[in-house]
């Protein structure tokens, strides 16, 4: 599937969103899953736990990294060696997406997205099987509230502040479908 730069908008939201639902996951399923994202990042590519941003990931088992705030060494390895392989940064939109893709699909956990009934409840199980944060129930609340205002929005401008992602526009796949987008690191 390809999608012409004409009608792709650039925001980090925009690109998550198109990236989510043209690899099968349901609109409630994708405001799920950005809504964990939202809370874990802010949806900014390059942003390293404790703050800071890097245009790479430091692979040492300690500092969240990226839209998803990778942790473990072993999924912060294979994000690495992902990127490395694609010949782009860790720190890309697009690959972490990709990325993402890749893991959720290994988590075994689309259909259970895609049967849920409102992002709140999709916020909730992909916080409970994928991001497994030490969130209390009124932190992972706010995940299920940015859930619902991103299904709203299709997820256009869904974060804060300055996140539209500058590079270059090139042809790029995620996962099984094809998409032109917006890259750089």
């Amino acid at each position: 599937m390809s999608i012409s730069t004409a009608s792709l908008k650039t925001d980090n939201g925009s690109i998550i969103w198109n990236a989510l639902v043209n690899n099968g996951f349901t609109e409630i399923a994708t405001a799920g899953i950005m809504g964990n994202l939202k809370a874990e990042s802010n949806l900014d590519p390059t942003i390293c736990e404790g703050g800071g941003h890097s245009p790479n990931i430091k692979v040492d088992g300690v500092t969240g990294y990226g839209i998803a705030q990778w942790t473990y060494t072993t999924r912060q390895k294979s994000l690495h060696d992902f990127a490395n392989e694609k010949g782009k940064k860790s720190g890309d939109l697009l690959v972490q997406v990709d990325f993402l893709i890749q893991e959720i699909k290994l988590y075994g956990i689309v259909n259970k997205l895609n049967e849920c009934k409102t992002a709140s409840e999709a916020a909730f199980l992909f916080h409970e099987d994928f991001e497994r944060s030490a969130d209390t129930p009124a932190m992972a609340q706010r995940r299920a509230t940015y859930a619902e205002e991103i299904l709203k929005s299709k997820g256009e401008n869904a974060a804060e502040g300055t996140s539209s992602y500058t590079g270059d526009i090139i042809n790029y796949a995620f996962g099984e479908s094809r998409i032109q987008g917006t890259v750089g690191g």
